[in-house]
């Protein structure tokens, strides 16, 4: 860690990387449910860019402790980051797919915060691929946790508006211009 934030080439921590790796194996190996162990494998292979088995590791955990916070991070900023490269090449159905993994059918309130770039990447996959229905409703459960952000509501009024529901658009122009946002208030007649 010290290597690496001091900006080390990698083959100046590569020989640390392997340590660990080769500890958090054996840790496995003496206690395969440890939680902990897992999250370290899976740092280690995401620093190895082995982001298929970061994932599986980070799941794995998760199936031993579905409210182990940590791990759930670990597995939202990879799997976002995924999706993130893949968008940006265009890729959208494989983004989607990704995203799908971390997001699935219903997140709980209480991890909607940690998956909030995934929720709005997905949103804005959808408008690219003309599904407004859908992104309105990935901003609609990032609302859920955050009503005051303003860039989400200037967003999601815009896409209301489009839809032609002004009366929703106004509404979210309306809480976003009363939060401070000068360009909702802009749209506001």
């Amino acid at each position: 860690s010290t290597a690496y934030s001091n900006k080390a080439k990698p083959s100046e921590y590569s020989k640390y990387v392997d340590n660990a790796r080769m500890d958090f194996d054996r840790a496995l190996i003496i206690d395969p449910k440890n939680t902990w162990a897992l999250i370290g494998q899976g740092d280690v292979n995401t620093w190895l860019q082995r982001h298929e088995d970061a994932g599986h590791s980070y799941e794995q955990a998760l199936v031993l402790d579905p409210l182990f916070d940590l791990a759930r991070h670990r597995l939202s900023t990879l799997y976002t980051a995924e999706a993130r490269k893949l968008a940006v090449a265009k890729r959208w159905e494989p983004a989607l797919a990704v995203l799908q993994k971390l997001l699935g059918d219903h997140v709980p309130d209480g991890w909607v915060f940690d998956h909030k770039e995934a929720y709005l990447l997905r949103s804005d996959i959808y408008k690219k691929l003309n599904q407004p229905a859908r992104a309105i409703d990935d901003l609609s459960v990032v609302l859920r946790v955050e009503p005051a952000d303003t860039q989400v509501l200037l967003t999601r009024a815009k896409l209301y508006r489009a839809q032609l529901q002004g009366h929703l658009a106004k509404n979210d122009f309306d809480r976003a211009c009363m939060l401070g946002s000068r360009d909702a208030c802009r749209e506001l007649p």
